[in-house]
């Protein structure tokens, strides 16, 4: 393929010039691989809108939001909202409500690493302590103030097994719920919003994101379906 992977994501979303957009345009005619990585991140991209649409939909609840409204910040909600809480084009379109709602409302993370996160079982990896706290209560829609855990989405793999994906300062990935507890099948390195390294954050969430496209047997479960697993306590569907 002529061309690397932050060429094409760029092509796909609008934000090259015209003369180097058209000759990618070209290229793809001869080029069978990088017409697929084309095709592939649009698909990647009309997938996760899909699955987001309906929980941007959500309205913020008024605990977070009154803070917003009593600081009166320069960037209001609403504006906020249309651009769908992004700061590039580029992290909005990949990030996720999650990331978004916790860049708008500054909850930031952080930056220190907290250890026992995680624990073996069986030569397995299991979410332990606030990870599993969090994975067990938090909701997209619904994300706690100051929490060091930002949930990404909820979704059900191709067995009914209900996983989410999640970030944190020392550790992301995808967990999904069995008898013992949330099992980690993914896992990436730490999202440090703090240090307001958002192109960092944006490539950790948009493998996530990625990951989680692949193993998901539908969409994302919109706000009241989390609310629903979460009663259940994330049984298999």
């Amino acid at each position: 393929m002529t061309r690397d992977a932050d060429t094409v994501r760029a092509f796909v979303d609008g934000e090259l010039d015209d003369l180097t957009a058209a000759r990618i345009a070209r290229e793809a005619q001869g080029d069978p691989e990088l017409a697929s990585a084309i095709a592939a991140e649009r698909r990647l991209r009309d997938t996760l809108g899909t699955h987001f649409n309906r929980v941007l939909a959500e309205p913020v609840p008024e605990r977070l939001s009154a803070p917003v409204e009593a600081a009166r910040k320069v960037v209001s909600l609403d504006e906020a909202r249309q651009r769908r809480f992004g700061f590039n084009a580029r992290t909005l379109r990949w990030a996720g409500p999650a990331m978004a709602a916790a860049l708008v409302l500054a909850v930031a993370i952080p930056a220190l690493q907290r250890g026992g996160q995680t624990e073996s079982r069986d030569s397995l990896t299991f979410a332990a302590n606030d990870l599993a706290q969090a994975l067990d209560t938090q909701l997209v829609a619904d994300q706690r103030q100051g929490s060091e855990t930002r949930v990404l989405l909820s979704f059900a793999d191709q067995d009914g097994t209900l996983c989410r994906g999640f970030a944190r300062a020392d550790l992301s990935g995808i967990a999904c719920r069995e008898d013992g507890g949330w099992h980690l099948r993914v896992q990436r390195d730490g999202v440090d919003l703090s240090a307001n390294d958002y192109r960092q954050a944006g490539s950790v969430d948009s493998a996530i994101l990625a990951a989680a496209q692949d193993m998901a047997a539908g969409p994302a479960l919109d706000a009241a379906g989390e609310r629903a697993a979460r009663a259940s306590g994330w049984k298999r569907r």
